[in-house]
């Protein structure tokens, strides 16, 4: 039984909501290599036993890991980029400014996806994109412009790292719309994490793995299981069936859900202006879905 696209979507949201939350914090206690090979590997462990499977019931085609090269190239780059970023910005900071991948999404749509263009011809498209400017100024101005919250490097970081998240729906729906959600998920995560293990040996300090206790290695599980596994299954979904530039819409929402779990866990808080930028954020979404439900019920 396959998820309805906008539950797929929602889960997708609340999942991505938390990873800031979670590298912030590992980046006071461990290197960006080691967090980064260590959380992936551990997805990977399970995804290699899952392709193992289906390989046996049913034959994995040699062209998904073909067609995987490209997903899986875009995606080192970002999460090399996004594990760098709590090492030169605050979690706050860091969830809002990568959302300008939104940007992104709708550049790599057009260049990638013909089927996506007419959506960005709609009036509602660019009104929900002008709303969504106003919602990530009145959330953002009062975080990344506090003296020390945001250095010029991880300014440079976090964009380059909205640039490659943006790029990374288009590449999976242009790329692998013929594989199933799972497997495609499976093979691109081998990949991404054979690349993050290596430089993990290479570069990181991973000797303090066994030092950590089951504490840090559960928040270390659940950062996996719900940033990496739960979140990248239900964008996959989602994808698939409502297109990349709605979704990366909606996951503007994520950044909302960063700033609660902050301010539980690292002692921040929001302000009357924020939550009218996170409103804002919320009707954008909402409008960037029913521009694709109109343009889908036109077909």
């Amino acid at each position: 039984m396959k998820i309805p696209p906008f539950a797929a979507l929602a889960v997708a949201v609340g999942a991505f909501g938390s990873v800031p939350v979670f590298v912030r914090y590992f980046a006071w206690h461990l290197d960006v290599w080691t967090v980064n090979g260590v959380r992936y590997g551990l997805v990977a462990v399970a995804a290699a036993i899952y392709i193992a499977v289906e390989h046996w019931r049913r034959g994995v085609a040699p062209s998904l890991w073909r067609c995987a090269l490209v997903p899986a190239a875009v995606n080192v780059c970002g999460q090399i980029l996004w594990g760098l970023s709590p090492y030169f910005n605050t979690a706050p900071v860091n969830a809002f400014a990568v959302r300008s991948a939104f940007f992104f999404t709708v550049a790599w749509s057009v260049l990638l996806l013909p089927d996506e263009r007419p959506i960005v011809r709609r009036p509602l498209f660019w009104l929900a994109t002008l709303v969504t400017i106003v919602g990530m100024w009145l959330l953002f101005h009062h975080t990344a412009l506090e003296p020390g919250s945001m250095t010029v490097r991880g300014a440079v970081v976090i964009l380059s790292c909205a640039v490659f998240f943006g790029g990374y729906g288009v590449v999976v729906r242009h790329y692998m719309p013929q594989f199933p959600v799972l497997l495609s998920f499976a093979v691109v995560c081998v990949y991404t994490a054979a690349v993050l293990l290596v430089l993990m040996l290479c570069c990181g300090d991973f000797r303090v793995l066994g030092g950590l206790d089951s504490g840090m290695w559960g928040l270390i599980a659940a950062s996996s299981l719900l940033g990496i596994a739960i979140a990248h299954l239900a964008l996959y979904r989602a994808l698939h069936a409502l297109g990349n530039v709605p979704c990366a819409g909606a996951l503007n929402l994520s950044p909302v859900i960063s700033y609660a779990l902050a301010w539980l866990f690292l002692d921040e808080t929001f302000t009357s202006t924020q939550w009218v930028g996170g409103l804002c954020l919320l009707v954008a979404a909402m409008v960037l879905l029913h521009v694709r439900t109109v343009s889908d019920d036109g077909k």
